[in-house]
């Protein structure tokens, strides 16, 4: 939809003064920083500002609050005038002349972007209007083309101005299909400039500002094989991940993506009513308080209409899209307070020629202080959530790209500057996020972390796996901590993130419809992406992977970025589509709870049944609490509340591709079922506390480790051996070099006792015993099986010998003594291999 900035000149225009106390914007800054400490995870987290009543303690409390206030404020036009110095002047890949177009050939995946956005090219421009009239020429492709292209106008307060694109295909030229065209000047040119514009296109679009960005967006979808989609089998994605050729559109994308052009229509005879220039910044950062101010100083006086810093707010709807008539606001009252008065820190508008710098008899340090505190309470600010169960814990908002220019909104355009600039009205796109999971409890999120194993389900609504319009797209991206992405192996992934043909089990930076769409059943099943640090054991799934960050680097949390692309709206016409704009709680759209999965093994055991145990006598195990593991072998914890014991049987090992024929237990809060655990969890029943069990289990896991090692379990390696917490698939993504020694052990005795276990519960499921609850009777085995291990050796070592395991686990099942043995020399002799192929010969072997 397009927008005018502002309907007329700025000489015929009536303009409303923004609020201009800093002490009221203090006072708001000062308690949203206090919330968002107190919503830190960290209880170290302290809010930076200076409170009100110590404040009035201060001598030079006013200059304090007017370097805050000036620094939250300017942040916005200061991060544009940088970004545009660092652009126009080719410091910065990406870069060009003002009022002309750099088209990016390839994504931008670096670590010099903060949320990168793997799934679009970007094109950008700045303009530069102060006596020109520049023209905007984009591609519009028709909808059945299944590309989206978007495009947005940015004021230097960082307001979207104007937004248009594929989804709304207007101003078609008609010599030129696919091809729409705008042109802008600004409001506060000479009449000459302004009458040449609405001569060139009586629609022309007046910016309040002479200075604006323009960037261009257009979907990446390299799976593109024809003009239209059409169902495949298998996918064009799919194709790939089996090392398939195919033709990619890789070429139409890049054409599509060079249609983003600027052209000078009109440049004026007439010299502008004052020396206009654009920024001439060269440094990527500023480093001290003097380069922030200097650049905010000439920010303002090059964006003001006779020194007034104006800007024009029409605010969006309930859809996101702006409103087509606004207000225009007119700061100078408040920018006035940081040049002279109470608040005063020397801060005026001025020419680029002119530096900042402390006013004479102030307090510098008093400046800087007040400066680097306003950037640490942004910085706290924009990095705080507080999401509810309600909205299954992602952050969601559907009003960025416009600010009002009140003391919330320029708090919240300061939040959204420090983040990155660029934000996109929600109309276009809209990103919830989210660093939590659920485990066992909705009530009770946990911050996703890379010790563990996610899956996020997306079920189809209407034929849609997610809201979105076409043409549109949607897409789930994992983040590291810090929001760069999680590093992946470079020489796997070319510019457009696609998988390697020859390694299809690199991972991928994030997924959604341009993988997925193409599949004959998309929008008819439910559709799951594993989230994990290692590709899931199937084959099968590895197409449904993405990596989170690796054990061991900057930081094993991350976060997640959904992104809806033409976001379905919500509509008052009673149309039912489900939609994230929608205030209806029976319509609007929620992404799916990340949940945290648990994990069976033996190897791991795909589709069989897990039941939570109560201890009700329940002879009819249909009545209890079921899940089926899926392909690799896990399940979603939240699958089961309340305390008991969880209890597998049947499935297959995926490993050997035999039925599993046991019965394998573990507390309800485990997150993992197998072998080792129905152990742990027998222990528990004999009275054994936390220290004393895994004093045990290590003992146990020992017997294996040594063998495998010649030494026993130091402390790293007990440390690993939590078999409760971590299956061995998670235990090698530690940077501990003991990992892979302790997993490979788990995986011994896993199968060994595995072995013993599923002996044990055939001898009592396959006696007819009436009366007699067989599960039970198994628990009171398994409890009689662990009695021989509490016996075995001195309870305060690691004592524990392969033999003496060997004998406890015959005591049970003939024979399992002798598997443990010989599973032990396989090993020994296969040690030096990475894990999986370790445990893909040993479970040949068994």
């Amino acid at each position: 939809m397009p927008a005018s900035s502002c309907p007329s000149p700025l000489s015929g225009a009536t303009t409303t003064d923004s609020p201009d106390s800093l002490l009221f914007f203090y006072g708001l800054l000062y308690e949203k920083a206090k919330s968002a400490a107190k919503n830190s995870a960290s209880e170290e987290t302290k809010n930076p500002l200076i409170s009100p009543r110590e404040l009035a303690m201060i001598e030079s409390s006013g200059t304090y609050i007017g370097a805050v206030i000036a620094t939250v404020w300017g942040l916005p036009i200061q991060q544009f005038w940088q970004k545009q110095g660092l652009y126009i002047n080719n410091v910065e890949d990406g870069g060009s002349s003002p009022n002309s177009f750099y088209n990016a050939l390839d994504i931008d995946d670096g670590d010099t972007i903060v949320s990168p956005n793997t799934e679009v090219l970007y094109s950008n421009a700045f303009l530069d209007l102060s006596n020109k009239v520049v023209t905007i020429r984009y591609p519009t492709p028709e909808i059945n083309e299944g590309v989206y292209t978007g495009i947005q106008v940015i004021d230097p307060y960082t307001n979207v101005q104007f937004s248009d694109g594929s989804a709304n295909q207007i101003k078609q030229d008609n010599n030129s299909q696919g091809i729409a065209k705008r042109t802008f000047y600004w409001a506060g040119a000479s009449s000459h400039v302004i009458n040449q514009a609405l001569a060139k296109d009586p629609d022309a679009i007046a910016l309040t500002s002479p200075q604006a960005w323009v960037l261009g967006r257009i979907n990446v979808d390299p799976y593109l094989s024809s003009n239209s989609k059409t169902d495949s089998d298998p996918t064009p994605y799919q194709k790939l991940m089996q090392s398939q050729s195919q033709a990619l559109a890789i070429d139409k994308i890049r054409r599509l993506n060079h249609e983003f052009k600027a052209k000078v229509n009109y440049t004026g005879d007439i010299t502008p009513t004052r020396d206009y220039s654009t920024s001439d910044v060269t440094k990527n950062e500023t480093t001290t308080t003097v380069d922030f101010f200097t650049q905010l100083s000439n920010a303002v006086y090059n964006n003001s209409y006779k020194g007034q810093p104006l800007v024009f707010y029409s605010g969006t709807n309930i859809n996101g899209e702006l409103k087509p008539t606004g207000t225009l606001y007119d700061q100078q009252e408040l920018f006035n307070a940081f040049g002279a008065g109470t608040y005063s820190i020397g801060l005026t508008a001025r020419s680029n020629s002119n530096q900042y710098s402390f006013p004479e008899g102030s307090n510098p340090e008093i400046i800087n202080k007040g400066h680097e505190d306003a950037l640490r309470a942004i910085d706290l600010i924009s990095s705080s959530t507080n999401p509810t169960e309600e909205d299954h814990y992602w952050t969601i908002n559907t009003t960025l790209g416009q600010y009002e220019p009140n003391y919330a909104g320029w708090i919240t355009a300061a939040a959204v500057a420090d983040v990155g600039l660029g934000a996109n009205l929600a109309s276009d796109g809209t990103y919830p996020q989210t660093s939590k999971g659920i485990g066992k409890s909705r009530k009770h999120p946990e911050d996703l972390s890379s010790q563990h194993d996610y899956s996020i389900t997306f079920t189809p609504e209407n034929s849609k796996l997610a809201p979105i319009n076409q043409p549109g797209f949607w897409s789930v991206t994992v983040y590291e901590n810090d929001n760069f992405l999680v590093g992946t192996d470079k020489d796997n992934l070319n510019n457009f993130y696609l998988k390697n043909e020859f390694d299809p089990t690199t991972g991928v930076y994030s997924l959604g419809s341009n993988q997925f769409d193409y599949a004959e059943n998309y929008g008819e099943v439910d559709l799951s992406i594993t989230l994990a640090s290692t590709s899931p054991g199937s084959n099968s799934t590895g197409q449904y992977w993405l990596p989170t960050p690796a054990e061991g680097s900057r930081n094993d949390q991350f976060n997640v970025i959904l992104r809806l692309y033409n976001p379905t709206p919500t509509r008052a016409n009673g149309d039912k589509d489900a939609s994230i704009f929608s205030q209806d709680s029976d319509q609007r759209w929620t992404p799916p709870f990340i949940k945290k999965l648990g994990t069976t093994t033996n190897g791991p055991l795909q589709f069989g049944r897990i039941h939570l145990d109560k201890g009700e006598r329940v002879h009819d195990w249909s009545e209890l609490d079921t899940v089926i593991t899926d392909e690799n072998g896990q399940y979603a914890q939240s699958s089961f509340a309340g305390e008991g014991t969880l209890v597998f049987h049947g499935g297959t090992d995926i490993l050997t591709g035999q039925p599993y024929e046991g019965l394998l237990l573990a507390d309800a809060e485990s997150n993992v079922i197998s072998p080792l655990t129905t152990i742990d969890w027998a222990l528990q029943r004999n009275g054994h506390s936390e220290q004393s069990r895994d004093q045990i289990i290590d003992g146990i896991v020992n017997a294996a480790y040594e063998g495998l090692s010649g030494t026993m379990m130091n402390e790293h390696a007990k440390g690993l051996n939590a078999v409760t917490h971590t299956a061995p698939h998670q235990v090698i993504r530690s940077s501990f070099r003991e990992a892979q020694d302790v997993a490979k052990s788990q995986a011994i005795l896993n199968r060994a006792i595995g072995r013993a276990l599923t002996g044990l519960w055939q001898n009592i499921n396959g006696h007819d015993l009436p009366d007699v609850n067989k599960l039970d009777k198994y628990k009171s085995a398994v409890i009689n099986l662990a009695k021989e291990f509490e016996a075995i050796g001195n309870l305060n070592s690691n004592s524990f010998r392969d033999a003496d395991v060997a004998q406890a686990l015959d005591f049970v099942q003939s024979g399992s003594g002798a598997a443990l043995r010989s599973l032990l020399s396989i090993g020994t002799e296969m040690r030096d291999m990475d894990y999986y192929s370790f445990i893909e010969l040993l479970s040949a072997e068994a």
